[in-house]
């Protein structure tokens, strides 16, 4: 990975054994990742049964934590039976196979890495699926094995057996969309491969929800509410393929309803950067007709709520505004908004069941597995103002 010498060094970067170690949240805690650093290096031959690891203090010097989560991270793997204390002489490796812990093997992980302001970073989204994994993983009694690219990294290798990740990971899953289409027969120097993301036709084979079906029917549940104009704030982070397939979702409902999509305020929403606060007050007072916003990206919809709020526009009362994946409703982060979610674990684990049918037949044979997300209720969809739905709830 290329580092740029010329960004700000206004924080450490934390590693420990060359691994990256990221700020934490969304569920990926520093815990969580040394747990997951230091199991790969037991499992990969780093220390020999019986030898003695590195202090807490030493991996915290060396890596920048604190020790906190590395006491902890030696706990859950001594509890695990992997470790073995001795108050006086220090953290010995126990056993590579612990009793009633038979290891399966190691998943590959593949994330995109980039450096904002001297402090590494991956997408939200990417950070909450990774920590999934982590523990889907430990349920299966499986490792992962994660490594960070840059965008410039030779993609096109990551699933190329010893260039990347070892020979003997069972496969590669990708929390990163980029071009690899694979033949039907897998070749000898290839790990069986699969995506988790958006659903795509440029990176295959690909689990995913299915976006299309999911935004049909939130539009179907915003249009019962009594909305007639409805616009959709598109997610700039999703591929086109991905934003073309939820758009059609949703245009669907529209036109099944009479109702007239709104293509311009779709397009408008993809100049708006996140965080702009300005630029989504401009987009509110552009399209202030609209009664409903579906939020295709859901880390923008608390902003939305946030500006309409500071805009005298009251959510659900005045705009109802749904989002993409669980959202608190702006800064009260005890009422979450309606929005579509999904079975995140389940995805993961047929992720995991592709890469090991694949690693039996040599066959690519499935391109995409899709899954229905389902509606969450929540605090951001009403009534639309003025509507028989709204006076009936009257």
């Amino acid at each position: 990975m290329n580092n740029n010498d010329n960004l700000p060094k206004q924080k450490k970067h934390y590693s420990m054994f060359g691994h990256p170690i990221l700020d934490g949240g969304r569920g990926l805690t520093f815990t969580s990742q040394v747990r997951e650093i230091l199991l790969e290096e037991i499992l990969s031959g780093h220390w020999r049964v019986g030898e003695r690891l590195p202090s807490v203090a030493q991996l915290s010097r060396q890596s920048g934590l604190s020790r906190w989560p590395i006491q902890e991270a030696f706990d859950l793997l001594e509890s695990e039976g992997y470790l073995s204390k001795s108050e006086r002489s220090g953290t010995f490796l126990k056993s590579l196979e612990p009793e009633g812990r038979k290891h399966e093997g190691t998943i590959g992980v593949a994330l995109l890495l980039t450096e904002e302001h001297g402090t590494w970073s991956t997408a939200p989204y990417s950070e909450y699926r990774l920590a999934r994994l982590m523990a889907v993983a430990e349920s299966r009694q499986l490792s992962i094995e994660v490594k960070y690219l840059a965008a410039d990294d030779e993609w096109e290798n990551v699933d190329l057996a010893g260039k990347v990740f070892r020979s003997s990971v069972l496969g590669v899953i990708s929390l990163y969309c980029f071009p690899h289409i694979p033949p039907k027969k897998l070749p000898e120097d290839r790990l069986p491969f699969v995506y988790i993301g958006g659903h795509t036709g440029s990176c295959v084979p690909s689990v995913a929800g299915d976006t299309f079906s999911g935004f049909y029917h939130l539009t179907k549940k915003v249009i019962e509410q009594g909305h007639r104009n409805i616009i959709c704030f598109a997610d700039p982070s999703d591929s086109e393929w991905e934003r073309e397939y939820s758009l059609r979702g949703h245009a669907q409902a529209m036109v099944e309803a009479g109702l007239t999509v709104n293509e311009n305020a779709w397009h408008r929403s993809l100049e708006v950067a996140e965080g702009d606060l300005s630029a989504i007050r401009s987009y509110l007072e552009e399209f202030n007709a609209a009664t409903a916003i579906i939020c295709m990206w859901g880390a923008m919809a608390p902003s939305l709520v946030e500006v309409a709020g500071i805009m005298g526009v009251k959510v659900p009362q005045d705009l109802s505004i749904t989002a993409h994946g669980a959202a608190p409703l702006g800064s009260r982060r005890d009422v979450m908004m309606t929005c579509l979610e999904y079975d995140v674990d389940g995805l993961i684990s047929q992720a995991i069941d592709l890469l090991i049918e694949q690693r039996k037949t040599r066959r690519v044979d499935r391109t995409a597995i899709l899954n229905n997300p389902t509606i969450t209720e929540g605090g951001s969809l009403a009534p639309a103002p003025g509507s028989r739905v709204g006076q009936e709830a009257k």
